[in-house]
């Protein structure tokens, strides 16, 4: 099921009627913004998703290996980008920020997830096209990619292995990782120093959030510890400002 932000599009659209309220006449020529040594505050607001985690366990115990395998839809809750740009040419900015993230991930057998929050912290490259669309010389595409380096993945989880019994509960606390997306948009110049955007990106697990789990699966007998892994891609749908200084 894909993730829809309902408070963050009510958000976006509430954007989108402030921007058109918000552009006025330029004094100076169009994305004179974006020349080089420009410097700007940018801040995005998810608006949809449709992502998915995959992960994968295994242990060894008196009775063999166990092994698990999971992949389940997170749906979005919460999307938020901040950070800063610079420009390097003209129409080519490297950014650097971080975003924060939640998701409902969706049940599945045997697994029931907590809600998860992951922040990010990374490095962007965006080269906004000279061509305006439209006949509008205020609108203009751009294309990027980006590197993303997450600290940790941590959600709790609950496992029924055994009728009748009482569901298993581990926490998982997994190390950093890296991803990295492709991204394409538009930009709308509101004012001089203002310009608003509209942004899709698709995101590339590159690297597992790995991690031992400890799992109570039979009452009174040692926990099972599991050798975990977890990754998480998909698309993201976000609109933001920029505010240059």
């Amino acid at each position: 099921m894909k993730g829809r932000y309902f408070d963050e599009i009510s958000l976006g659209v509430a954007f989108l009627v402030a921007g058109c309220s918000a552009v006025q006449p330029l004094a100076r020529p169009a994305w004179e913004a974006h020349e080089a040594g420009s410097v700007g505050l940018i801040g995005r607001l998810g608006v949809w998703d449709d992502f998915h985690a995959t992960g994968h366990m295994e242990a060894e115990t008196n009775f063999g290996p166990v092994e698990f395998d999971v992949e389940t839809q997170l749906t979005g809750t919460l999307g938020l980008v901040g950070g800063a740009e610079v420009f390097l040419a003209d129409d080519v900015s490297l950014q650097l920020g971080l975003d924060y993230w939640r998701f409902k991930p969706d049940p599945m057998v045997p697994f029931e997830f907590s809600e998860l929050g992951v922040l990010e912290y990374f490095l962007a490259t965006r080269w906004t096209i000279p061509q305006a669309l439209f006949g509008q010389e205020r609108l203009r595409p751009f294309v990027g990619a980006r590197l993303t380096m997450r600290p940790e993945t941590a959600f709790q989880s609950k496992v029924a292995l055994i009728p009748g019994s009482p569901p298993a509960e581990f926490l998982f606390e997994g190390g950093p990782s890296w991803s990295a997306s492709l991204e394409a948009g538009l930009s709308y110049q509101l004012r001089d120093n203002f310009v608003g955007h509209f942004q899709v990106f698709y995101e590339w697990p590159l690297t597992e959030s790995d991690d031992w789990v400890s799992m109570d699966v039979v009452p009174g007998f040692p926990p099972l510890l599991l050798d975990s892994e977890l990754d998480s891609g998909g698309m993201m749908v976000l609109f933001g400002i920029t505010y240059f200084l």
